[in-house]
């Protein structure tokens, strides 16, 4: 900092008078008096950033940041065909009333085309049951992409959740995406699933168990005395009954489906014994 703009702050401070910093730095009263105006008239002029950054990394007090990624390297992707690839997300947004919605979105990837959206709170309910609307609508996707969003994925929590059971995971030319939607034939699954035919949404009772009706028949189903209270997703084909926790997508229980037994055990804990028995 110069020795005027020394003086002229400390004047400005009142911490000096004009008489004592002409004294003290051996400067006029007709030049502290100009310095004076101009300081009052224009203020002080500070560097620029380029010439503060300049004296910070001469003076080494800057750690390099390693450069960003160049955009050329990146890679754009594009399914080859309508229904080669869905992709979900959903989006926070605030009304003009002050009301917080969840927007769910279906998209293809191929297109561009939106498939579905609502809006709602978004749980891994509302994924499970706006994908097989969609699907009825549009047919059965050969693959989907989404983040790691719970509601989505429990790989990282151990398991599949309700969305990973009935489907595994796996610009237009200037067409609208209606039109490049239904351009071209559609993709399909390359091994769907065969029997999914049923899910039932309930939750496990204080004794650990459920009820399932099946041909007519009123089944208990063991869950686990450990997961009571729980809200579950029971998936139910042909021979096995799948239960998933619905509020980490865990699946907790299956159960082997046995007309002639009222009480199916969960094949995922130890059978039990009952008491005296070898």
């Amino acid at each position: 900092m110069s020795k005027h703009r020394v003086v002229v702050l400390k004047i400005v401070a009142k911490q000096l008078t004009v008489s004592e910093a002409t004294a003290e730095y051996g400067i006029s009263r007709r030049l502290l008096h100009r310095l004076l105006a101009r300081y009052r008239q224009e203020g002080l002029h500070f560097p620029s950033t380029s010439t503060i950054r300049r004296i910070l990394h001469t003076a080494g007090m800057i750690t390099p940041e390693p450069r960003k990624r160049p955009r050329s390297s990146y890679l754009r992707f594009e399914a080859a065909r309508p229904n080669e690839t869905w992709q979900s997300d959903f989006t926070h947004w605030r009304l003009a009333d002050g009301t917080d919605i969840e927007i769910l979105n279906w998209l293809d990837d191929h297109s561009r085309y939106l498939l579905s959206t609502t809006n709602h709170p978004v749980t891994g309910d509302d994924v499970v049951t706006t994908f097989p609307t969609t699907t009825d609508q549009h047919g059965i996707p050969a693959s989907t992409l989404t983040d790691n969003g719970r509601v989505y994925t429990a790989r990282f929590g151990g398991g599949r959740n309700a969305f990973e059971y009935p489907l595994p995971h796996r610009s237009n030319n200037r067409a609208t995406p209606r039109t490049a939607y239904r351009a071209t034939p559609k993709a399909s699954p390359a091994a769907p699933r065969e029997g999914f035919f049923r899910l039932r949404y309930d939750h496990v009772t204080n004794d650990g168990k459920t009820t399932l009706r099946h041909a007519g028949q009123l089944h208990h189903l063991g869950i686990g005395i450990e997961h009571r209270g729980k809200r579950i997703l029971a998936l139910i084909d042909e021979n096995t009954t799948t239960v998933i926790h619905l509020d980490t997508g865990e699946i907790i229980a299956t159960n082997t489906i046995n007309p002639a037994r009222n009480y199916w055990r969960n094949n995922m804990e130890e059978p039990g014994r009952w008491p005296g028995s070898s």
